[in-house]
């Protein structure tokens, strides 16, 4: 039986701000494609565990690149890119008090300042895990284990939601049900066939 729903931020109750952004850079500076995006997510391990700092991940890819951009101007525009996907977080919203809920996200601090002011997911998770705070990422066994533990659940007692196959799969093998989330109906659907519902 679920007693507990966990949940992706980025690609489920925002857009991903990196992968957008990357394409948007390329079109811009007539660059391919890959080499933005995979320039763009070279220092992203070290930024989303707070090993460095913003200024230090967009001086990073300001230099690989080659690109013609402010450091302070391109730390301003990601969080643009911050934007809700409609219905992923109105589908939490509904479950609350009747399932723990809980955020395992990867992310930013400069980022997670932005989502709090986009979203009050304080109001509605009951365990609220950022990469960039705990020092842990997905898809690390302990991140995961740690959402558990502070859920008070099995990982066969929680359902788990992302939009990145890497990350379902780890999940997967914890013993974690899964959701790969596509848009908020599906989640919405799985879920009741999961019997979670409001």
């Amino acid at each position: 039986m679920i007693k507990a729903v966990i949940t992706d931020v980025g690609g489920v109750m925002m857009t991903t701000i990196l992968r957008h952004m990357a394409a948007d850079l390329a079109e811009k500076h007539s660059l391919d494609k890959n080499f933005v995006n995979k320039a763009i997510h070279r220092r992203w391990t070290d930024y989303k565990l707070d090993k460095i700092t913003g200024d230090e991940f967009w001086q990073g890819f300001v230099e690989e690149t080659g690109i013609d951009e402010n450091v302070e101007e391109l730390k301003k525009e990601s969080l643009s890119y911050n934007r809700i996907i409609p219905g992923a977080f109105d589908v939490y919203k509904s479950l609350k008090g009747k399932y723990k809920l809980a955020v395992l996200s990867n992310n930013a601090e400069e980022w997670v300042e932005e989502i709090k002011k986009l979203l009050p997911i304080d109001d509605v998770f009951d365990v609220v895990l950022f990469s960039n705070e705990v020092k842990m990422k997905k898809p690390d066994a302990e991140f995961f284990m740690l959402c558990a533990k502070k859920l008070g659940f099995k990982p066969e007692e929680c359902v788990f939601v992302d939009d990145q196959e890497n990350n379902i799969t780890a999940a997967e093998e914890l013993g974690f049900k899964t959701i790969k989330f596509t848009d908020a109906e599906q989640l919405k659907s799985e879920l009741k066939n999961m019997g979670v519902s409001k």
